[in-house]
């Protein structure tokens, strides 16, 4: 089967397994064969991420930019934890999934299952330089757990939006 070729692929559950197949000559019972058939089968890791909400992926400053998610799928024929690792060109504050962290581990997710996973971005404060319009990538990497060599890369880009909220400071001195 060529992995890279059908994202539904379905392989069959790992392990051994067994046949015994018996044929029997109709007009005379006492006459027959029989074969044993072992076929086992190996262990194949698969992984299919779809992302989310990248269109529109943006907040005020000094807030978190919501609603970016990536969706991660085993393609595999069995359980697999996959790490996610996302980070932004510019270091900006990134929390993956519930946690405070920029990664997290996954799963194990059984063959044919997903879970969506959301990615925050916080964009830094006003006071750091950042116009409304600036604009920063994010970078996501899900990777297998068991096979670090099976990856894949999802990227958005998150937007300053202008803050209408000013606090004015007037002194006399």
């Amino acid at each position: 089967t060529d992995e890279d070729s059908d994202v539904e692929s379905r392989f069959a559950l790992p392990g051994l397994f067994v046949s015994d197949i018996t044929l029997r000559d109709k007009m005379s019972p006492t006459i027959f064969h029989s074969i044993r058939l072992s076929v086992d089968i190996d262990r194949v890791e698969g992984l299919f991420t779809i992302p989310a909400g990248t269109e529109t992926l943006g907040s005020e400053p000094n807030t978190f930019a919501t609603g970016f998610t990536v969706s991660v799928k085993n393609i595999g024929n069995g359980p697999t934890e996959y790490s996610i690792s996302c980070e932004t060109s510019d270091r900006w504050i990134v929390h993956v999934g519930s946690s405070q962290s920029s990664e997290i581990t996954i799963g194990p997710l059984v063959r044919l299952q997903y879970v969506a996973v959301s990615i925050h971005v916080k964009i830094p404060p006003a006071s750091s330089g950042l116009s409304a319009g600036d604009t920063n990538q994010v970078t996501c990497v899900t990777t297998s757990v068991n096979d670090p060599s099976l990856f894949t890369i999802e990227t958005a880009e998150v937007e300053v939006r202008e803050s209408t909220e000013f606090t004015t400071q007037i002194s006399d001195s």
